[in-house]
């Protein structure tokens, strides 16, 4: 279980690339909380959940999306996106 509070300013940027390989991109004033990730194949042991509450974010999906889709969630103020391999850019106001 994680809890990772991120937050970039104003001029501000961040690259974070996770145990699985998934990539996510932040731009300036972007704020984003990584509440679960648990990345364990081995034990059949995988979950993220992700939620980008400002900004703009892009995201590229690692591994654990590719073997269990459903154990990736991100969420966003307006909703959530469902993770089948994918790469997406999203903006929060």
């Amino acid at each position: 279980m994680a809890l990772d509070i991120l937050k970039t300013g104003v001029d501000g940027a961040m690259g974070i690339i996770l145990r699985d390989d998934t990539i996510i991109s932040m731009g300036p004033s972007s704020q984003m909380v990584l509440s679960e990730f648990v990345f364990q194949p081995e034990q059949k042991q995988m979950g993220m959940l992700t939620k980008f509450l400002k900004g703009t974010f892009t995201y590229i999906s690692g591994v654990m999306a590719k073997l269990d889709p459903t154990s990736v969630k991100v969420e966003t103020p307006e909703g959530m996106v469902a993770i089948r391999g994918t790469h997406f850019l999203i903006n929060v106001e």
